[in-house]
């Protein structure tokens, strides 16, 4: 029983922080919407020839992005060691986005050239409002409420 929890909040986590939006949005809260994590990036990245990364990319890209893969992993162990303090992981989920958001940032900066960047907020946009048109938008559903602005990019 103790280790189906663990496994479900070990889930549950890593879906949280698996979408973490990569820039605060403009107009309101950050955090709203379809963001990515660090190895989604790579991936997405590498695979998909519309953002013409290169080889030379790809690896800069693989070493700045494997050390922020290897902190969520840890920060998300830490998390979930002990007893769980719902309210406590809130708030540190939310600064860990936070923080995570703009070391991916800086790491497509630095390697990417601005029209490869673009594309790839185009592209998150897109899938975005895919998101949206499939789940009828965040904040919606039959619990109501609302979230803050921003235009969903996930950047």
């Amino acid at each position: 029983m103790k280790s189906t929890r663990k496994l479900a909040l070990w889930a549950l986590a890593f879906g949280v922080l698996s979408v973490l939006p990569l820039e605060a949005q403009p107009g309101g809260r950050g955090g709203r919407g379809g963001g990515i994590s660090p190895g989604q990036v790579f991936g997405l990245l590498a695979f998909d020839e519309k953002f013409n990364v290169t080889d030379q990319q790809l690896l800069a890209l693989r070493g700045a992005l494997r050390p922020l893969h290897g902190e969520q992993q840890q920060a998300m162990a830490e998390m979930f060691s002990g007893e769980v303090d719902w309210q406590a992981m809130r708030e540190t989920m939310r600064e860990m986005q936070m923080e995570m958001r703009s070391k991916v940032m800086a790491a497509l900066s630095e390697t990417l050239e601005e029209e490869q960047i673009e594309a790839l907020k185009t592209h998150m946009k897109e899938q975005q409002e895919q998101m949206r048109s499939r789940f009828g938008g965040r904040g919606r559903g039959p619990r109501g409420g609302g979230g803050g602005g921003g235009d969903g990019d996930g950047f």
